[in-house]
């Protein structure tokens, strides 16, 4: 069982009557809408008062036809009036449709959006305005749905950063183990795939530039940038994470860094003092990414505990101190 086809009442002057009913038959007969005239409503012997006033009040909706002929006519003016009592109640919707150009609206009707047709008596248009009320009347919208909320926007920010700054953070760490695993990327290849990323999510190249120099103030990236300094984007080479931010950037993605460094450290302890072993190999042995283990080696380098040498794309460990064994007989 189908729903009972939406009701419309019709405003207009009889001037306008072919118009009118060419209109409201489209409506009727091929977009179902239960379109209400006069003409085929009212019989011999009906109270035009009763019959038309009750059919407003029935009405979902009202279309008000505005034309230089309409629009002084008393009786649209008192349907206007009804029709506004009708709104005011939540009761029907009212639309107005103007006539031509020249036509002055109606003072009650002006701040209510309306369709138009250019000529009063251009039968033409008729398809397009019939379509037009229909959607309406029947509630079709053209607004797409809603889809699901981007990742970015249910992004935590980093303790200590702003949600913008944790996101511009997170994606150089991305891009410094993607870059590690295709063997490096040239320069302006990497300025633009930096931007495409930065782009994607929401990020603006003022505001790239504005995090990245945040980022910096605080020890998390090194920057460089070219003619103009850090006047845009289109200036900017290169972004290196510093130690700071690479340990950040690892916490967010969940790595668990005391438990890895102490097993770095077993493995250098289990080797003799000169062990000549690269990140890479370490990372292998103990199943994690070599960029990892590089952070790794920054931090024992920076404690006094190793010396490391930088060959291609990781460093080497050469020389391990008592410290380290010292150390590793603590996580024993």
């Amino acid at each position: 069982m189908t729903d009972s086809p939406p009701k419309v009442f019709v405003s207009h002057a009889s001037e306008d009557k072919p118009f009118v009913l060419e209109l409201a038959n489209t409506l009727r007969a091929q977009l179902g809408v239960d379109a209400w005239v006069d003409t085929w409503e009212i019989k011999d012997g009906d109270s035009l008062v009763q019959k038309i006033f009750d059919a407003i009040g029935e009405a979902e909706t009202v279309v008000v036809m505005c034309s230089k002929k309409s629009v002084d006519k008393p009786w649209v003016r008192e349907e206007i009036d009804a029709a506004f009592m009708q709104r005011i109640e939540g009761k029907c919707r009212i639309i107005p449709v103007k006539l031509g150009k020249d036509v002055e609206m109606p003072v009650a009707l002006k701040a209510t959006k309306r369709l138009s047709v250019e000529k009063r008596k251009d039968r033409s248009a008729i398809p397009d305005l019939a379509n037009q009320l229909a959607r309406t009347i029947h509630g079709i919208e053209d607004k797409p749905e809603i889809g699901p909320r981007p990742s970015y926007a249910d992004a935590t920010a980093i303790p200590g950063l702003a949600k913008q700054d944790s996101l511009v953070l997170i994606t150089l760490g991305d891009e410094a183990i993607s870059g590690f695993d295709e063997g490096g990327v040239p320069q302006g290849e990497y300025r633009k795939r930096l931007q495409a990323k930065l782009s994607a999510l929401a990020i603006s190249d003022q505001g790239v530039v504005d995090s990245l120099e945040m980022l910096e103030s605080h020890g998390c990236v090194a920057t460089s940038y070219g003619l103009g300094g850090r006047s845009s984007v289109a200036t900017f080479h290169a972004a290196k994470l510093e130690q700071e931010g690479l340990r950040l950037y690892l916490e967010a993605k969940g790595f668990d860094l005391p438990k890895i460094r102490q097993h770095v450290v077993l493995d250098l302890a289990n080797r003799d003092s000169h062990p000549m072993v690269s990140a890479e190999t370490i990372a292998a042995e103990i199943g994690v990414h070599p960029v990892v283990v590089d952070h790794i080696c920054d931090e024992l380098v920076s404690r006094g505990l190793i010396v490391t040498f930088q060959v291609e794309r990781t460093q080497t460990v050469s020389h391990t101190t008592a410290g380290v064994r010292r150390l590793a007989s603590e996580y024993s």
